[in-house]
C-alpha cells in the first residue's frame, strides 16, 4: 500500500475502552486517539463498565461518552444505546480493538465502517476453537481488520486476508532515552507475571549460569509473584534476582541494562522488545509463533532468537553475550535501527491511508 500524508481530509472516527491499562493494546490504541486528534480528526471515544480516565490525559477535543457501571445500565446501553449514539454521531469509521461483538454488531446494522485490531495470536489462547469462530464473525461483520504480524493473517482465510492489513506496533513513547554508553551489569525482563511469559525459566536459566557481576530484574505483576518469589528462593538466588513488581516509565528503569530477555511462549507484538532494542540493549527473545521476534529480529545481527521453552539455548545465549563484549556491543548498535523503521508517523500513515481505503 503506498503511502500518503493526509493532512486535508478530517474524519470522525469512534474508539471503544474497556480498560485504561498499560498494556500493550491499551498503549497503542491511546497513542492512535492522541495522534489522530493532533492531525485534526474528530475523535469519539466510547466508555462503560470500570474504566477510570483520571489518570489519563486524553486531548481536551476528544468527546468521551461515559457510562454507568452497573450490568443493567451496561445490558441496556449495547443492545439499545450504541446503535443510537453510531447513527446521531455520524461516524466515518469506529476502530474495535479486541472482539467486542456489541460494537461490531451495532455498527453492522448501523452502516457505520467497523475495523476491528486483533491483538493476539488466537492460535495460542484457551479456548482456542470458540476464539477463532468469534474472530470469524467478527471479521465478516466487519469492513476491515487489522492484524499485527503476516503469520496471523494468513491463519484465516483468503477472503479475511484481502479486506484486512498488517500494521505492526510504532515506539510509543515519545520521550524514549537514547542509548546509553555506559551500562551496568544488568539483565532485565519485563511482563505480567503469568504462565506465558515463562519467567521461570529465566530465573532456572539465570541461576545456572550466574555470573557474580550481573543481576536479573523483572518488572511486572501477576497471579504468579509467590510462586516466582518461592523458585527464587529454591535456587538460592535472593539476592541476585529481583521482581520490581509494578514501577512507572520501566523504560527508564530498564535503560542502563545490559541485557533484555524476553521468555514468552506467546505473544502479540511486544512493546517491551521494541523499546529495549531502540533503547539500545542487547535482546534475546524466543522465535514465539506469532512471528512478531523474527520480524523484529535478524538472529545474531541486532538481536537473539531462541527457541520457545528451550532453557539450554537461553543459557547459552546469555553467557555468549556475557563474554563475548565485541558481538554483544555489535547487537546493541544494531538494535537502535528499530527507531527509524518503527517510527510513529510511519505507523499512523499506515491507519490513516488503510481508514480511507475502507471508507473508499
Amino acid at each position: 500500500m503506498q503511502l500518503v500524508r493526509i493532512v486535508d481530509l478530517n474524519m470522525k472516527i469512534g474508539f471503544q475502552i474497556r480498560s485504561i491499562s498499560f498494556g500493550g493494546g491499551e498503549r497503542v490504541q491511546q497513542m492512535l486517539i492522541h495522534e489522530f486528534a493532533k492531525l485534526g480528526h474528530e475523535i469519539v471515544l466510547f466508555t462503560w463498565g470500570n474504566v477510570e480516565l483520571i489518570n489519563y490525559n486524553f486531548p481536551h477535543d476528544v468527546v468521551i461518552l461515559k457510562r454507568k457501571r452497573n450490568k443493567f445500565s451496561q445490558f441496556i446501553y449495547e443492545l439499545y444505546q450504541i446503535p443510537r449514539e453510531l447513527i446521531s454521531r455520524k461516524l466515518d469509521c469506529i476502530i474495535v480493538f479486541g472482539l467486542e461483538e456489541s460494537f461490531i454488531l451495532s455498527s453492522f446494522f448501523t452502516k457505520t465502517s467497523s475495523i476491528v485490531s486483533l491483538r493476539v495470536d488466537p492460535r495460542f489462547k484457551k479456548s482456542q476453537i470458540f476464539l477463532k469462530q468469534r474472530c470469524l464473525i467478527s471479521f465478516s461483520l466487519s469492513r476491515g481488520v487489522v492484524f499485527q504480524t503476516e503469520k496471523v493473517q494468513k491463519y484465516f482465510s483468503r477472503k479475511i486476508q484481502s479486506k484486512s492489513v498488517v500494521i505492526t506496533n510504532p515506539i510509543i513513547d515519545d520521550h524514549l532515552l537514547t542509548p546509553r554508553i555506559i551500562r551496568k551489569h544488568k539483565i532485565v525482563s519485563v511482563g505480567r507475571l503469568s504462565l506465558e511469559k515463562n519467567f521461570s525459566m529465566l530465573i532456572k536459566a539465570f541461576a545456572n549460569i550466574c555470573h557474580e557481576d550481573y543481576t536479573l530484574h523483572i518488572y511486572g505483576e501477576g497471579e504468579l509473584q509467590i510462586e516466582l518469589e518461592n523458585l527464587i528462593l529454591k535456587t538460592g538466588m535472593k539476592d541476585k534476582i529481583i521482581l520490581e513488581g509494578y514501577v512507572d516509565r520501566v523504560v527508564d528503569k530498564i535503560s542502563d541494562a545490559e541485557i533484555y530477555v524476553l521468555c514468552s511462549d506467546f505473544e502479540g507484538i511486544p512493546n517491551s522488545l521494541i523499546e529495549g532494542m531502540a533503547m539500545g540493549l542487547a535482546c534475546i527473545s524466543t522465535n514465539f509463533p506469532s512471528g512478531a521476534a523474527a520480524d523484529l529480529i535478524n538472529n545474531y545481527e541486532n538481536g537473539i532468537l531462541i527457541q520457545v521453552g528451550d532453557q539450554k539455548q537461553l543459557e547459552n545465549s546469555i553467557k555468549l553475550l556475557i563474554k563475548d563484549k565485541e558481538f554483544c556491543i555489535k547487537l546493541m548498535n544494531n538494535a537502535t535501527r528499530v527507531r527509524e523503521v518503527l517510527k510513529k508517523e510511519i505507523i499512523i500513515d499506515k491507519w490513516i491511508n488503510y481508514i480511507i481505503s475502507i471508507l473508499n
